[in-house]
């Protein structure tokens, strides 16, 4: 089985998740504001983040996942643009599989648009 999730996500210390949200008219998958406590027993959180995750479970190719990216994100850009002066902005690539994955190829269209957003892209394979 293989589970796979493309993750946006902005860090911030000055700017609230829900200014984020407003601005881009997309609620997140998950959001938390700096001094919310993560779990019981863990550290509170030290920065603001919005995340949206698209994607898990699938049969869907990459391709298809960035596809609905671009979709979702591609009319934010200029936003999404301008936070990046506040914001850390991620692609995260999530790969959890049992399967051998060989290769991951990333369109130049999502190349253009992270490197235009100013977005670092991390991957975390399980």
């Amino acid at each position: 089985m293989k589970e796979l999730q493309l993750y946006l996500s902005l860090h911030s210390s000055t700017i609230d998740p829900g200014n984020i949200t407003r601005v881009l008219s997309i609620e997140p998958t998950n959001s938390c504001r700096i001094g919310e406590m993560r779990r019981e027993g863990q550290t509170p959180f030290s920065e603001n983040v919005w995340s949206f995750a698209i994607g898990k479970n699938s049969q869907l190719t990459f391709s298809n996942y960035e596809d609905e990216f671009l979709k979702i994100f591609e009319l934010k850009r200029e936003y999404l643009k301008q936070f990046s002066g506040e914001c850390d902005i991620y692609l995260e690539i999530e790969i959890s599989s049992n399967e051998n994955i060989s290769n991951i190829a990333l369109s130049p269209n999502i190349l253009n648009f992270l490197g235009y957003i100013g977005a670092r892209l991390e991957f975390e394979c399980t």
